[in-house]
């Protein structure tokens, strides 16, 4: 257990009223409308003040200033309350407290199986702490540049530590975990910056078939069939061309721009995709150094767990991922697009 006074808190209770008027006093600020109510939150207070848990709080948000300073009691009482409103059913909010003491809510085995699954595999098929995760989840959203359901994860499990670099989470068994979250559409993209539509535009309009379709952006399956025109494949001096061109413009993008030039020297734009946005995990992978892929998506309670590029394709194949939306001429205010994107679908898992 987190802590071993718990059971000895609980019993040191005698009169009903003594009882609540002694709970609310200690958790002051927090609503309570019954004497259960407040021996709940009395509990879950009480977990979230343990040594690991308000260790990661104080270290993650310990950062104050003059005018914004930082009150760890303050904070722990916020969380406690989120918590209690996640779940109607005492008992169901019990069980799970029961869990997260024994530090058995998070199933920790969910982090190394590349594939799909519904959020309640992630705590052992606990709704009441999915319910919890999700109320959590912008918890520290923005923090030290973490992400929505980092500091949530970590607070649920002492086997889930915070990361500062290569990865946001370090999880027992699985590694260092890179997490990308969707609380709305759109879990962010396998890269960052990216060249400007001008730039992208003069570089490829030379090109007459790219030219004259660019608009105000190019897509990678319209930008495949348009530079197989000009530099068809079977002719080898365009062929030349066409591998040289790619190599220019994606040396300036990629460190490593050879697997993503591959990608692009054939004329099959669905095989394309796939194969770029395969060897853009890996060359984002590599990058930062982490060893997987955590993807969360909130509105349609999923995740995804990807380990290399082969498993990143395999999920848009199986249409779990929605299409890696790459753009070799990005638009104007998306220079981004360049990288593949990280979008779950609505099917089930």
């Amino acid at each position: 257990m987190r802590f071993n006074e718990f059971n000895q808190a609980l019993k040191e209770y005698e009169n009903p009223a003594d009882a609540k008027e002694k709970i609310i006093a200690t958790v002051s600020g927090l609503e309570a409308d019954s004497e259960e109510d407040a021996k709940i939150i009395d509990r879950i207070y009480r977990i979230i003040s343990s040594d690991d848990i308000s260790s990661k709080l104080k270290s993650a948000f310990s950062a104050t200033t003059q005018d914004d300073p930082f009150k760890l009691d303050t904070f722990i009482k916020t969380i406690s309350q989120s918590i209690f409103n996640s779940e109607v059913n005492y008992k169901n909010l019990n069980n799970f407290l029961d869990k997260l003491e024994a530090d058995k809510a998070v199933n920790l085995s969910a982090f190394s199986k590349p594939g799909a699954g519904s959020l309640d595999a992630i705590f052992n098929g606990d709704n009441t702490a999915v319910n919890v995760f999700t109320s959590l989840q912008n918890l520290g959203s923005g923090k030290k540049q973490k992400g929505p359901g980092e500091y949530a994860l970590a607070l649920m499990s002492s086997n889930i530590t915070l990361l500062q670099q290569e990865g946001d989470l370090n999880v027992k068994g699985a590694g260092k975990i890179e997490v990308k979250a969707e609380t709305t559409s759109g879990g962010g993209r396998l890269g960052e910056g990216g060249p400007s539509n001008k730039v992208a535009k003069e570089f490829w309009g030379k090109l007459p078939s790219i030219a004259a379709h660019q608009g105000k952006g190019l897509g990678l399956s319209n930008f495949v069939t348009y530079l197989s025109r000009d530099l068809p494949l079977n002719d080898a001096e365009k062929r030349k061309t066409r591998q040289d061109m790619l190599t220019n413009w994606y040396s300036q993008i990629f460190s490593n721009p050879k697997p993503i030039v591959e990608a692009l020297m054939q004329d099959d734009p669905v095989k394309a995709e796939l194969d770029y946005g395969k060897a853009n995990f890996e060359l984002y992978k590599e990058s930062y150094g982490w060893d997987v892929l955590f993807v969360i998506n909130f509105p349609q309670g999923k995740y995804a767990v990807c380990r290399t590029g082969d498993d990143f394709a395999a999920l848009r194949q199986s249409r779990q991922f929605g299409s890696f939306s790459i753009s070799v001429i990005p638009s104007s205010a998306r220079p981004s697009e360049v990288f593949a994107q990280i979008s779950m679908t609505k099917s089930k898992t």
